[in-house]
């Protein structure tokens, strides 16, 4: 059967080195991080949190982190690699406690649960003020021109639509998520709780 859960951990390493998306999120929001990590696992009676990051973003939260003071005596802030493919719950599990989270299982199977700075952002928002997640940001990396942009954008509108607001003309190759990973999306596809860093890169040639 599943694992007691007793490990919170919020990751924090982008799906690939060069990925700004994270970063944007600690920049703007990083109290809310911590005292939605504060509150999930005070509700739940979870004793052990993390937040796991790149050294630069795990400094920056370590600030926050004192700066809450007792709120936040039970966080733990770990500096690990932005390679891929660190930011898998399967590797950052293992780096963080040794646990070995076997394939096709979900982080409850070895008593841990991983969720990223969007979501624990809106869960915070959800408890503090009632909002609910209308909105999610995303990253928009044009590899053409190697540049990144971060925006808010409404659940459910199309990539394409998000594309043209950015002035970004196709055709393109989508792919969603770590690059290695070769997950191709299309134009139509909505935005929402899934891939939240989109590569839009050139079209391939046929074979």
């Amino acid at each position: 059967g599943a694992a007691q859960v007793d490990m919170l951990i919020c990751n924090l390493v982008d799906v690939d080195a060069g990925s700004m998306l994270c970063a944007h999120l600690v920049r703007e929001d990083g109290p809310m991080i911590v005292s939605a990590l504060s509150s999930i696992a005070r509700a739940i009676g979870i004793s052990r949190i993390w937040i796991a990051g790149t050294s630069r973003l795990a400094g920056r939260m370590s600030v926050h982190v004192r700066k809450a003071g007792a709120r936040a005596t039970k966080i733990k802030v770990a500096a690990l690699s932005s390679a891929y493919p660190q930011s898998d719950p399967t590797m950052l599990i293992y780096a963080l406690s040794g646990r070995r989270l076997q394939p096709a299982r979900l982080p409850p199977a070895v008593g841990a649960i991983v969720l990223d700075a969007a979501a624990a952002i809106a869960i915070g928002r959800s408890l503090e003020t009632g909002q609910a997640m209308l909105t999610v940001p995303i990253e928009i990396r044009d590899s053409r021109r190697a540049k990144s942009f971060v925006i808010s954008a409404a659940v459910g509108t199309p990539l394409r639509d998000v594309l043209a607001a950015l002035g970004l003309r196709g055709p393109f190759t989508l792919r969603g998520g770590a690059a290695l990973r070769d997950i191709r999306l299309s134009p139509d596809a909505i935005v929402g709780s899934g891939e939240l860093t989109i590569d839009a890169g050139p079209v391939a040639p046929p074979i």
